[in-house]
């Protein structure tokens, strides 16, 4: 199983089975995403725009390989390196996560945060594009200015 950033939905598909929740949680905050299971792991892919953007693996027991194999398994992406959660890059890519409590990892065009013992499993990869954030920032624009305008359709205002 070789997914990749920047698959479309259909090639997520392909790659991971057609047995599929699709996840809608919070349609103004987060995009759609495409959770799968698969024997102990828990892959979930955030497809935005129209590519997967962000996959996340939650592993319910700790593999034995290594994380950069892990990290190229599901992204598609290969050299991986360990950068500092010190880093800048970091706090922009995982504001919400305890530095002290993650290890980061960079490749080109993008960044993993990983957590180990976490309520999500042993082991949890959080993959993402270096433009996620914009991307998310720019989805969650257009969903704000989207209710807003229904707002406004729904009091008869043009």
């Amino acid at each position: 199983m070789q997914a990749k950033i920047g698959s479309s939905v259909e090639e997520v598909l392909d790659i991971f089975g057609r047995d599929v929740e699709i996840n809608t949680y919070r349609p103004d905050l987060y995009a759609t995403s495409y959770e799968f299971q698969k024997a102990g792991v828990k892959i979930s892919v955030t497809i935005l725009p129209d590519r997967a953007s962000k996959i996340d693996v939650a592993y319910a027991k700790r593999p034995a390989e290594e994380i950069a194999v892990l990290l190229q398994r599901y992204s598609g992406i290969g050299g991986w390196r360990r950068a500092s959660t010190g880093d800048a890059g970091f706090a922009r890519h995982f504001p919400l996560f305890d530095p002290t409590r993650a290890d980061y990892f960079v490749a080109e065009g993008v960044v993993a945060m990983i957590q180990k013992d976490v309520g999500f499993g042993e082991l949890v990869l959080w993959i993402q594009t270096e433009q996620y954030p914009n991307l998310l920032q720019g989805y969650r624009s257009k969903q704000k200015k989207r209710s807003t305008q229904n707002t406004r359709d729904s009091q008869g205002c043009a």
